[in-house]
């Protein structure tokens, strides 16, 4: 393998069918590190994942907030459809 010098680093192979490079497993049957207790702590610190759940959080919230604060709505919005 050698590097070309342009204006991004390239990798270029020598032999591309190198049985090395091309490998026949699949990735998800390689052996994992870490018991699956840790996998399962590990997918819920993820901070994409708590970003989630916060903005769903809001939005039950939100939800919450306007069904107490308009009781009638329902009632509204039946009365709007039958007009449409």
């Amino acid at each position: 393998m050698n590097y070309v010098s342009t204006k991004r680093e390239r990798l270029i192979l020598k032999n591309p069918a190198d049985p090395r490079i091309i490998g026949t497993e699949i990735p998800w049957k390689k052996v994992r590190k870490g018991s699956p207790w840790n996998r399962v702590v590990a997918v819920l610190r993820d901070p994409e994942l708590v970003a989630v759940l916060m903005l769903c959080a809001v939005g039950l919230l939100v939800t919450f907030a306007l069904l107490l604060a308009f009781p009638k709505f329902g009632e509204t919005a039946q009365s709007l459809q039958q007009f449409l």
